[in-house]
């Protein structure tokens, strides 16, 4: 190094860096393990001096498992007199840390205690009695019990058994909290206290719910500040209600997860106002094991035609009413994420309000509806799979029909598909879709599998190049017996092609045959997307030589056919 004459330069350049571009440079270069900062400790005096004089990067206490008291110890003294965060996890010795963290309680910002195997820990008790004035967020919950299984199917389990933490905890213990987390196995001792600061509420996993309905919405109610209420598998006794049940005006957020057979009537004791952000899973607990059974497995839809192409026989009127007429959904097929919506959907406005809404559904998780507003709130409609859901239902579980009854009747002008999963889309589920939304202009569908049984492309060109003879257009002046494309509203289409260069060619002869359809029944499209995979987009050599020429094969067979045509790249490694 010392015949290379800039790597002084270099480091005397360094060493003039200000102590504000250098905790800038610090904050972005930390590791992500129990003292982060660690490595700059040992550069030189200069870093190690503005490391362990900056409070800011000691204020995160982790105690995983087995306790490291020294590195403890150097939190706590080179937070000085700052406020500190402290997370425990899976810790197993609660006494020897304490004993440091005594002094210093009253600047606890946030404690964290989570995955704890032994809830009669009494050094845990001690911890939890103490006041801590400055704490703004407290999180408790211990070691689930683990679940038994019933072949395939969850089964029940005895909550009975669990061993419970017996907290008291006083009203003026936490004056400044905002945040409060509940979670297994926490058992409150008397009435659940009320803090008047808290801005957010979490219930969760099987926590003793002390109240029947009426009297936790009173509860609730007595927090001035409180603006989101998450609930999970927290179950106040319901009650028949005369009239619904009001959240606090506060509220912002309500989330809510929980089987059907708990949810439905839960949500149905309450009128959700349009303003309030709605997150709902439906859960497959281990209490469910009727909920799902053989019939809802076979359920059968009506025939419809298997040409490429077709007619639909009747004659459509144009009023919305008409349109959706025959539209019949089921809602009793096992894991749909209708069942845990009330049957009263008033209960819910902001369903009727959506203007958007996206499909996503991986693999052996969750299979989800999200729908916005045009004033930006948002509801979330989930559903969790058991295991081997996909082995028993990618013939029976159609989300888009989900869609369909959630959202029938909102004024829906964008639909995105963003991952189905197993779940086939054929014609009809497309057909449902597109006739429940009438007023569709753009339609994404961003993730399928390609040339695969489950590739939801074909079927949605079969949809959207079906012709119908519409009442509407011989009123307009007409010849009886014109032909017109369906749903002439729909102006923006979203395409994925993710086979590589393997299907360039026929897949925009496919969206071209689509196109020039439409277009011939006057619904020319306006904007259409293609969102093309790469191996690589490297910007020279061969890859990219092969990237051009995929462009160039939809352009030359699609540009004619649109007034935009618009690509997106993305890179599969």
């Amino acid at each position: 190094m010392a015949d290379q004459p800039n790597v002084g330069k270099q480091s005397a350049f360094i060493h003039t860096l200000p102590h504000e571009t250098l905790l800038e440079i610090f904050f972005h270069a930390r590791e992500s393990w129990a003292l982060p900062w660690a490595p700059f400790l040992w550069v030189c005096c200069r870093w190690s001096e503005i490391v362990r004089g900056t409070p800011t990067f000691w204020q995160e206490v982790n105690i995983y498992k087995k306790p490291r008291m020294n590195i403890i110890r150097m939190c706590l003294q080179y937070t000085h007199t700052s406020p500190f965060d402290v997370s425990f996890w899976d810790t197993a010795d609660f006494t020897t840390p304490l004993s440091l963290l005594e002094p210093h309680v009253s600047r606890v910002r946030t404690l964290r205690i989570e995955r704890i195997k032994n809830p009669m820990d009494p050094a845990l008790a001690t911890l939890l009695s103490y006041t801590m004035p400055s704490i703004q967020r407290l999180h408790v919950s211990f070691v689930p019990p683990m679940p038994h299984f019933n072949g395939d199917v969850p089964s029940r389990t005895n909550e009975e058994d669990t061993v419970l933490f017996s907290w008291t905890p006083r009203i003026h213990q936490f004056p400044n909290i905002t945040q409060l987390s509940l979670g297994r196995a926490v058992s409150i001792h008397g009435p659940m206290p009320v803090y008047p600061t808290l801005k957010r509420l979490e219930l969760h996993d099987f926590l003793p719910a002390p109240f029947d309905l009426l009297s936790f919405i009173e509860f609730v109610s007595q927090h001035p500040h409180l603006e989101e209420l998450s609930i999970r598998k927290y179950r106040p006794d319901l009650v028949a209600v005369t009239q619904p049940l009001c959240l606090p005006p506060t509220i912002l957020k309500l989330t809510m997860e929980d089987n059907a057979h708990y949810a439905k009537p839960f949500l149905s004791s309450f009128y959700i106002p349009p303003h309030v952000q709605v997150s709902l899973t439906r859960a497959l607990d281990y209490i469910d094991n009727d909920d799902i059974d053989e019939h809802d497995l076979e359920h059968e839809f009506e025939d419809w035609e298997d040409e490429e192409t077709g007619s639909i026989t009747e004659d459509i009127d144009a009023e919305h009413d008409e349109l959706l007429k025959d539209i019949t959904i089921s809602t009793s097929r096992g894991l749909t994420v209708t069942k845990v919506l009330p049957d009263n959907r008033d209960l819910l406005p902001i369903l009727k309000l959506v203007t958007s809404i996206e499909l996503h559904r991986d693999l052996d998780e969750l299979h989800t509806l999200t729908g916005r507003t045009p004033a930006g709130n948002v509801v979330k409609i989930s559903g969790k799979m058991y295991d081997h859901a996909e082995r028993d239902l990618r013939e029976n579980l159609h989300v888009l029909d989900d869609l369909v009854t959630v959202f029938l009747g909102a004024p829906v002008t964008e639909l995105r598909v963003n991952g189905h999963g197993s779940s086939k889309l054929e014609r009809r589920h497309w057909v449902r879709a597109l006739r429940a939304f009438p007023d569709l202009e753009r339609l994404s569908l961003e993730k399928t599998y390609a040339h695969t049984a489950w590739d939801a492309r074909p079927a949605l060109f079969s949809a959207l190049r079906m012709k119908s003879r519409m009442k509407a257009h011989i009123a307009m002046g007409q010849e009886p017996g014109a032909v017109t494309a369906l749903w002439p509203r729909l102006k923006s289409l979203t395409l994925l092609s993710d086979a590589m260069s393997e299907e360039d060619e026929e897949f925009a002869d496919k969206i071209a045959e689509c196109l020039r359809d439409r277009a011939a029944g006057g619904a020319r499209l306006s904007e259409l997307r293609i969102i093309l995979t790469y191996m690589s987009l490297e910007q020279g050599g061969p890859r990219a030589r092969k990237n051009q020429q995929r462009n160039a094969a939809y352009v030359t067979k699609l540009q004619h056919l649109v007034d935009n045509l618009h690509f997106d790249s993305v890179n599969t490694f």
